[in-house]
């Protein structure tokens, strides 16, 4: 009986872990449609790569267990994609249902501070929630051209 569990719970994990996976792809889709979306009409469109870090276009056999991205770089896509002040419990949040990640808070707040440091991310003091910089949203958009 409790092989039948343990066959089933991690399963289940896999399962849930593609999801997360699948769910990291469609963001990223929807915000390659937004940033279509966003571009001029006197430009002529521009082919976005179809691989870009974190897009994940892996056959379900061949997805990896840990995603290649840094903390710092999933921290950085969550918050371009929520376009709003976030919470660290937020933030934490949107990486695990992203990536399927669960980011002890002890790894996460180096990050955030490092992020803060490289002039990437800032502390809304009045929402007490971070956002990103303008300079990093902007950078972040030029890429998506």
């Amino acid at each position: 009986m409790s092989e039948t569990r343990d066959f089933l719970k991690q399963r289940r994990l896999l399962l849930e872990r593609k999801i997360a996976l699948l769910n990291a792809e469609l963001e990223e889709v929807r915000l390659a449609e937004r940033a279509l979306e966003n571009i001029k009409s006197d430009r002529s469109e521009r082919q976005l790569p179809l691989m870009t870090p974190g897009f994940v276009t892996l056959a379900p056999a061949l997805v990896p267990t840990q995603s290649p991205l840094t903390i710092k770089d999933k921290i950085v896509r969550v918050m371009f994609r929520a376009q709003k002040p976030l919470s660290s419990r937020a933030i934490l949040k949107l990486i695990h249902q992203h990536y399927g990640d669960e980011l002890p808070r002890t790894s996460f707040s180096p990050q955030i501070s490092r992020l803060k440091q490289e002039g990437r991310v800032q502390l809304n003091k009045e929402l007490k929630k971070y956002e990103l910089t303008p300079k990093e949203t902007q950078r972040l958009q030029d890429q998506l051209k």
